[in-house]
């Protein structure tokens, strides 16, 4: 199935902002490169009250209205049906597990979405390392299950709204086009919170751009090429 065509995005398109990443590897020294295993500095940020409990009250609202289980089925309808999204595709399935994991410990106080959401902080504050030994599985576990972090919860939220623009029905989710109007706007809202709490933290990785990119895409499917 192919991608579809989200409007002319001009210097922010995707394909624009590679190239210019290409352009760089090619004319800069390769002293930095993947292969050396090269990590940027980690940015000196701390986690305050503030963005704790902003974490906090995401997980206690997904606990709250118990959504992720339906989530995850219309998910997986959709990638079954061979399609998903277009850089973060490949570990998409990795974030939905890491979801249904954080949420399964999640048990409705605020003590509890008060701990996760800071051991999610500090995981997202960490750099996401790698090299040319590091397998893909090794790279999806730096962000799963006790590694998780913030990205994964975005990219998950992402890739449901974009299964809901291309699913026209997901029953029980939804059964007409309002309550499949109401779920992209509700997933894709999930997903600006998410990304909402990586960004000020200042710790740019991979994962993070990617869902940045991917958050774009949904907004400019949703909401229009202009929204963003």
């Amino acid at each position: 199935m192919q991608y579809p065509n989200p409007g002319y995005l001009g210097s922010s398109s995707h394909t624009t902002l590679f190239d210019h990443l290409r352009l760089q590897r090619d004319t800069e020294p390769g002293d930095l490169s993947q292969e050396t295993g090269y990590t940027p500095l980690q940015t000196d940020c701390v986690v305050d009250d503030i963005c704790i409990s902003r974490g906090a009250e995401l997980i206690l609202e997904l606990h709250r209205l118990s959504m992720i289980p339906r989530f995850v089925q219309i998910f997986n309808k959709w990638v079954a049906t061979g399609t998903n999204l277009a850089l973060a595709g490949p570990f998409t399935g990795s974030c939905a597990s890491t979801v249904v994991y954080i949420m399964s410990q999640c048990d409705g106080t605020q003590a509890t979405a008060t701990t996760l959401s800071r051991n999610l902080f500090h995981a997202s504050r960490q750099p996401i390392t790698f090299s040319s030994e590091t397998t893909f599985h090794d790279y999806c576990t730096k962000f799963s299950g006790q590694n998780a972090r913030w990205e994964p919860f975005g990219i998950f939220f992402t890739a449901v709204c974009r299964a809901s623009v291309d699913l026209a029905y997901a029953e029980p989710l939804y059964g007409s086009e309002q309550q499949r109007r109401k779920v992209q706007k509700l997933t894709l809202s999930y997903s600006d919170r998410c990304l909402d709490l990586c960004l000020p933290l200042d710790c740019m990785n991979d994962l993070q751009l990617v869902l940045q990119y991917e958050n774009f895409i949904s907004h400019s499917q949703v909401d229009g090429d202009q929204s963003k």
